[in-house]
Formats: structure tokens, sequence, C-alpha cells
């Protein structure tokens, strides 16, 4: 026994060494996995948090476009269709005032304009197709000033006594100072007619 232990001596050794490595790795990595199966699990449980909050967030968006609509619905039967004193004027000097109007309130709330396009009687209008004796011009204005101003200007629109309706709009902040937008806007005006 002694001639096989001297001959396989090494080998036993290297056997032993193994298994005494083997069992230092399997004791430095248990605490390794214990730590990582946590993480993946913390992970899941946050990933399932953000998706429930995700859930709720876009159920209150659409509450809160709900009760815009009907804040807006509600608000809309106290406002009146512009109508001119003299009836015969034509479409352009019938809707001065109401022009007139918006041009002063985007001054007021430092808004510069750069441009303005006129379509009377766009085709594309529910309200003027459906009711007879109105006519409707859309306002393509573009415009450049602070998100404050704007949101000051739209602010005023929305207290405006005539019925208006802003029909577009697309916002793009200028490269140099992201303080500064290009404001596409889209506002279309109302008027009793012929």
């Amino acid at each position: 026994m002694q001639k096989y232990f001297n001959m396989y001596r090494e080998s036993i050794l290297f056997v032993i060494l193994a298994i005494v490595l083997c069992y230092a790795a399997i004791g430095q990595l248990k605490p390794k996995i214990n730590d990582y199966n946590s993480v993946h699990n913390d992970i899941a449980q946050k990933k399932a948090s953000i998706d429930q909050l995700n859930a709720q967030l876009q159920t209150a968006q659409q509450q809160m476009a709900r009760l815009e609509k009907a804040r807006i619905a509600n608000s809309m039967v106290n406002k009146t269709i512009f109508q001119p004193r003299s009836l015969s004027l034509d479409n352009e000097a019938g809707y001065s005032v109401l022009f007139n109007d918006i041009f002063e309130m985007t001054k007021a709330n430092k808004i510069k304009t750069y441009s303005i396009q006129y379509e009377y009687n766009p085709t594309d209008d529910p309200f003027a197709a459906a009711n007879k004796g109105y006519n409707v011009c859309l306002l393509k204005m573009k415009l450049i000033g602070s998100f404050r101003d704007f949101e000051n200007l739209l602010t005023d629109l929305y207290k405006y006594p005539y019925f208006i309706s802003i029909s577009s709009y697309d916002i793009v902040p200028y490269y140099k100072d992201k303080n500064v937008l290009f404001i596409k806007l889209g506002i279309k005006v109302y008027m009793k007619g012929d």
C-alpha cells in the first residue's frame, strides 16, 4: 500500500488540492450567486412596479383628456360666434376685428409674428359645413417666442369671448437657444355671415 501511495502520491495530492480549491471556489461563488439572484429579483420587482405605474399614468392621462374635453365643451357653451356690425361687409373686412384681436394678443405676450396665411372657408371644417350662415377662416401663423409667452397666448385665446379653435400647432426649439421656440399655429376664427 505504501508503494501505491508513493507512486500515486502526487496524483492523490493533486486530486485533494483540486477538491479543496473547488470547495473554496464554491464557497466564494455562493454569496455572489445569492447576490446576483437577489439583484435579479429586485430588478424584476422594479420592472413590474414601473409597468404598473405606467399603466396608472396612462389611465390618469386618459381621464385628464376626457375631463379636459368636457371642460372645453362646457366652456364653449358660453362663447358666441362673432357677428360683424354690418353684414354687408365682405369676408376680409368682417374678420378684421377678430384678426386684430389675435394680433394684439400675440404682441401683448411678446411673441413675434413672421408669417401669416389666410384660408377662407376651408372645406374640412365640420362646423361651417354643418351650419349654414357661418363663415370660417383658418389663420396659419408662424411665430417666435418663449414657452412661457406661448402658454400665456394660449390662455388668452382660451379666454377670448368669441368662438375660435386651435386647429394645429407645431413647436420646434431653436437649436442655438432652447428657450426660443419656432411655432406654427393654426387658428380657426368663426363669423356669422350670409
